[in-house]
């Protein structure tokens, strides 16, 4: 064998050894590369499984208050078409205020023998104050007489008030009784009824 083959056979098997080298340390650094995106995923889709269980978790508690609220809801709402037709079909005029002194409600009877003989209808009080349908004098002792009411040990007043009915005071033809409606324990209104006089 020639110096030359043997020289060319130790660069040629010290280069290939040296070009394995190469690849299996690229092929161990890409597997450790890949190893850690591995472990990273695998860490991130169990901090992910875990978000998704506590999402779940709330979720079922949401569901569960809506349903507790939409039980509410609806007895509460039972409660109101109860009241509210016992209410509207009481054959003498009776009305609802907030403390403010806000028409919240009036029935039939109060629209029929109050609103529209001066040109008013419900939509036209509910909503609204006293001045905005009744003269000053008569808008304010309403007011007044709310007042008493509210400050009253009984929490019910009962007499005569202003009615002006197209322009004619028929006050004598009624009596107001007004009585501070409750939710609870707490005043959340007027109430009242007039009721016609034998004179």
């Amino acid at each position: 064998m020639d110096y030359i083959e043997i020289i060319s056979a130790a660069v040629g098997g010290g280069f290939l050894t040296k070009l394995f080298d190469y690849l299996l340390n690229l092929r161990k650094a890409e597997s450790d590369d890949f190893d850690t995106i591995v472990a990273q995923w695998q860490q991130d889709n169990a901090r992910l499984r875990e978000e998704n269980k506590e999402h779940e978790r709330r979720q079922n508690e949401l569901y569960k208050k809506i349903a507790e609220h939409e039980k509410k809801l609806s007895a509460l709402n039972a409660k109101l078409l109860v009241m509210e037709s016992s209410y509207m079909h009481i054959p003498l005029p009776s009305w609802l205020k907030d403390i403010d002194g806000t028409m919240l409600a009036v029935n039939d009877a109060y629209e029929r023998y109050f609103l529209i003989p001066n040109g008013f209808s419900k939509s036209d009080y509910v909503g609204q104050t006293d001045f905005d349908v009744w003269n000053e004098e008569a808008a304010q002792q309403y007011i007044d007489n709310d007042i008493l009411v509210l400050q009253s040990e009984k929490k019910i007043w009962f007499g005569r008030e202003l009615i002006i009915i197209k322009n004619v005071d028929v006050s004598d033809n009624w009596r107001v009784l007004k009585y501070v409606r409750y939710a609870g324990n707490v005043a959340i209104g007027i109430a009242g009824l007039a009721i016609p006089t034998d004179d």
